[in-house]
């Protein structure tokens, strides 16, 4: 017996895919199997509370447990690290289904409405066999991938909702282990226990929000690894999938030039040569994404004006000094009686006009925005570390701010 565990252990090692292959499929099935354990758990009330909003030493306990787990060595520190990440991103849609918790977006756990239910709505229009609405053909990569995801799990919501948490839990977890190699056990703890407090308000939901984390979590890893290793391939991989989580969920797209400067900055020195072709490279690859998503609007998407056309509205709240996407409803409540198609264009150009007349509001805008996020405000850098205040209400309550900043 001992031989033929030998003769497979040398075969393995003689054959890299096929030992990456089955070890991620070890990885998997051990995932999957912590997350079914943990979505059957019975919670009580208050251990709902605490996994779902609670704001306390739990939390402090998790980082602990996390830090404790990648400090262990080998195969066994990197199972138990992993099987840590799952629980404490399962723990909380456990607490959403067995409480049935009326939260942003959702009543009754399970229940979707506003852009959950619009996402929802457009992957089911797609698999039945029709088009993208004018919401769906905003972000198509979205609903998309959803339906994708709903085939797989027999249209099953719960079940494609459990999937993406558990993506995203093992994303967070693949960048946590790299940021233990590369720097230290404490930073990688820290680093899932913050990805955490971020995501949770998005647990149980299917916005693009859980696209955006999973494929900035991924990107990140890649450009991580690259960046490590000094491999060009990889850096390719990290921006192409970056690309196309801010296609996904529409976000810092500055990320993108970024990239191309810090490329430069990195590989000019000692491959001046080559560094103007890879930089042309990376550019391309970043506009795949684009592509792509122009693509599976125009023929998915059943309607104009097409992708990131709410953007209009968002352009209308920074040209009035940064009152928010909302406030063109307010101005011009007329726009409540137009098509998506007219209204998008309405805004665009209610924005701009706003922008020629009184440019002040425009810079206004931005200078604020830019003082809010170097803060402790709620719309600063971390302003989403808070308690259960922010999953229900999506503004964290005041009396508790102090506890936040701190």
């Amino acid at each position: 017996m001992q031989q033929l565990f030998r003769k497979t252990r040398r075969g393995l090692k003689s054959k890299p895919f096929i030992r990456h292959l089955l070890i991620g499929i070890v990885y998997l099935a051990v995932g999957l199997s912590t997350l079914i354990i943990i979505l059957q758990l019975p919670l009580s009330e208050r251990a709902a509370y605490l996994f779902r909003h609670g704001y306390s030493l739990w939390l402090l306990a998790a980082g602990i447990l996390l830090y404790l787990g990648f400090k262990i060595p080998g195969t066994t520190g990197k199972l138990i690290s992993y099987c840590l990440v799952v629980i404490l991103f399962a723990l909380p849609l456990t607490a959403l289904w067995r409480q049935g918790y009326a939260e942003m977006q959702m009543i009754g756990g399970v229940v979707h409405f506003s852009d959950s239910a619009q996402y929802y709505h457009n992957a089911n229009r797609l698999l039945e066999g029709y088009s993208f609405t004018a919401f769906g053909t905003r972000h198509p990569f979205a609903p998309a991938l959803i339906a994708t995801m709903l085939s797989f799990t027999g249209q099953n919501l719960m079940r494609t909702t459990a999937a993406l948490v558990f993506f995203n839990a093992v994303s967070v977890f693949l960048s946590a282990n790299l940021l233990r190699k590369s720097q230290h056990s404490l930073i990688a703890s820290a680093f899932v226990v913050l990805s955490f407090l971020f995501y949770r308000r998005f647990i149980g939901m299917i916005d693009t929000d859980n696209l955006g984390l999973l494929f900035g979590m991924l990107g990140f890893t890649l450009l991580w690894m690259g960046a490590c290793t000094k491999k060009t391939s990889l850096i390719y991989s990290g921006a192409l999938v970056t690309s196309w989580g801010l296609n996904a969920r529409a976000g810092a797209f500055l990320i993108l030039p970024a990239l191309l400067v810090w490329f430069v900055i990195y590989f000019f020195r000692d491959q001046r040569s080559r560094t103007a072709s890879r930089i042309a490279l990376l550019g391309i690859v970043m506009l795949i994404p684009f592509l792509l998503n122009l693509t599976l609007a125009s023929t998915l998407g059943s309607t104009k004006p097409g992708v990131f056309s709410n953007f209009a509205y968002t352009l209308y709240g920074i040209a009035d000094g940064g009152s928010g996407w909302e406030q063109i409803y307010r101005d011009h409540p007329e726009i409540y009686n137009l098509s998506e198609n007219e209204a998008a264009r309405l805004a665009h150009h209610l924005a701009v006009e706003k922008i020629k007349t009184n440019p002040g509001g425009l810079f206004l805008a931005i200078k604020n925005a830019y003082s809010d996020f170097f803060s402790l405000k709620n719309r600063s850098a971390f302003g989403f570390v808070s308690g259960g205040d922010l999953s229900a209400f999506n503004q964290p309550d005041q009396g508790n701010i102090l506890g936040y900043q701190i």
